[in-house]
C-alpha cells in the first residue's frame, strides 16, 4: 500500500519532491498546502487538494506523513504539530534555526513514536553513495559549495535574507548540507572556527569554515555554481565528489532531482525503523549553533 503525503510548502523545492514521489510506486502525494492563494490553481491543476492552512493538512487522516518545505522559522513548530496528530515527517534542513528548537521536534518524535527525518539532500547524491559503498579511511577533505542565491530567492521567498526567518545565510543553508555529507566519512567532525568574508543586512553570504579535519567554503554570490568535495584518505590518496550533473550545468539544481528520489527512498525505510527520530538533525544543527555562537 502506498505511504500517502501531505506538502507543506509550494516553493523552490517542492518540484522536486513532486517529481520523487511520482516516480515511486510506493508513494502518493493527496494534498499541498501554500499560504499563498495565487498558488492554488497550479496546485489543483497539478491534481492536488489544495489547502492554505497546514492544521487542517496535519488533521487529514487519509495522509500518513507530512513533508515540510515551508521557510526554516516554521519547521520545528509545524513539525511538531504534525507528529502530535500522528504523522510521520521529513523536514527540509535546516532542521530548525536553533539547535532547542531541534531538540524538541527530537523529544516529540520519540514520544509519539513517529519518523521525524531531516532531509540532507546532498548525502543521497549519487556520487556521494557510490564513494560510500567503497569505505575508504577518509580523515582529511577541501569542500567549496558556491551559488547564487538570487536563483532561488525572489519576492516569493524574500525570508532567505531575513535572518529572524531563515536562521542564517550560507551556512544554514549550503554549509549544513556538505556538513551532513562530510559526517557520512569523518566522525566526529571537529569543528575550529569560522571566516566570515562577506555580509549583507546581518546575513553571511561567503565564508570559510574550518575543521581539524579540512576547510569548508561557502558562496551565496557566485557568478558559478560549484558544489565540490575532495576526501583524503588514511595514506593521502584524494577522492574527488562533483555534486552537479556535469560541468557548467545552466539549469541550476537539476542534480537535485534524483538526490530527492534517493531520499525519499531512504525514508520508506525509516518507516520501518523504529529508530528514526531525526537525532542525525539534531547533532549537525548542534554543529551550526556552534559555528554561529563563535
Amino acid at each position: 500500500m502506498a505511504i500517502k503525503f501531505g506538502l507543506v510548502g509550494y516553493g523552490t523545492i517542492a518540484p522536486f519532491y513532486l517529481k520523487a514521489i511520482e516516480k515511486n510506486p510506493n508513494t502518493l502525494l493527496l494534498a499541498v498546502c501554500d499560504t499563498d492563494e495565487s498558488k492554488k490553481a497550479e496546485i489543483e491543476k497539478k491534481g492536488f487538494h489544495y489547502l492554505r492552512d497546514y492544521k487542517e493538512l496535519i488533521s487529514n487522516e487519509d495522509i500518513d506523513a507530512i513533508i515540510i518545505a515551508a521557510p526554516n522559522y516554521l519547521h520545528s513548530k509545524i513539525t511538531i504539530a504534525a507528529l502530535k496528530a500522528g504523522k510521520h515527517v521529513i523536514c527540509e534542513k535546516p532542521m530548525a534555526t536553533n539547535a532547542k528548537d531541534a531538540s524538541e521536534m527530537v523529544k516529540t518524535a520519540k514520544k509519539e513514536k513517529k519518523a521525524l527525518f531531516v532531509a540532507f539532500h546532498c548525502r543521497f547524491n549519487e556520487q556521494v553513495l557510490k564513494m560510500k559503498s567503497k569505505n575508504k579511511d577518509i580523515v582529511g577533505f577541501r569542500a567549496v559549495n558556491f551559488e547564487n542565491i538570487l536563483d532561488h530567492c525572489n519576492s516569493n521567498n524574500p525570508w532567505y535574507l531575513n535572518k529572524k526567518l531563515s536562521g542564517g545565510g550560507c551556512i544554514i543553508d549550503n554549509g549544513i548540507n556538505f556538513i551532513d555529507v562530510l559526517y557520512e566519512f569523518i566522525q566526529p567532525l571537529t569543528f575550529v572556527k569560522s571566516e566570515i568574508l562577506d555580509e549583507r543586512e546581518g546575513i553571511e553570504v561567503k565564508a570559510k569554515l574550518f575543521f581539524k579535519q579540512g576547510e569548508l567554503e561557502l558562496d551565496w554570490n557566485s557568478s558559478k555554481e560549484v558544489k565540490k568535495i575532495v576526501l583524503i584518505s588514511e595514506n593521502n590518496d584524494e577522492y574527488q565528489i562533483n555534486f552537479l550533473d556535469k560541468e557548467n550545468d545552466e539549469s541550476i539544481g537539476s542534480h537535485m532531482f534524483h538526490e530527492y528520489e534517493n531520499l525519499l527512498e531512504y525514508f520508506l525505510t525509516c518507516l520501518k525503523n523504529t529508530n528514526c527520530y531525526g537525532e542525525r538533525g539534531l547533532y549537525i544543527q548542534q554543529i551550526i549553533d556552534k559555528i554561529y555562537s563563535l
